[in-house]
């Protein structure tokens, strides 16, 4: 598995299993062994974070929200399958204020100020909550 801890001023460390980008640190190390500055959130004022089993999102003070890792399953919510070894924002959330994200094993969730719950990735089983 992988880490990832806020710090009071909004910075991200990760730590642990990286081998599909997970944590986010973008070199293709296997494993981060010691916890590790995330250089693509800096400035971004975090105030949320969620792991998945191979994925991780960011949410940060203004409402965006970041994905990065293995997408297969299309859990980063770009629109594909493609992964990402380095923090990216969504598109499909711009117009969104979102306060909280929430990460499955394949699947990912996001809690907007409107009180909309947006979910995207692995749905076989449900987890999505869409009713198919």
């Amino acid at each position: 598995g992988h880490c990832l801890v806020v710090s009071e001023d909004g910075a991200v460390f990760a730590w642990g299993w990286n081998s599909k980008g997970q944590c986010g640190v973008g070199d293709g190390r296997e494993a981060v062994l010691n916890p590790e500055m995330l250089g693509g959130l800096l400035g971004k004022s975090i105030r949320g974070i969620a792991c998945g089993a191979a994925h991780s999102l960011a949410v940060t003070a203004r409402g965006e929200v970041l994905a990065w890792g293995l997408g297969g399953s299309g859990q980063l919510g770009f629109g594909d399958l493609s992964s990402s070894p380095v923090p990216r924002q969504i598109p499909g959330l711009s117009s969104e204020v979102v306060q909280g994200v929430a990460c499955g094993f394949g699947h990912s969730l996001a809690l907007a100020s409107s009180g909309a719950v947006f979910s995207w990735g692995w749905n076989r089983d449900g987890q999505l909550g869409l009713g198919d």
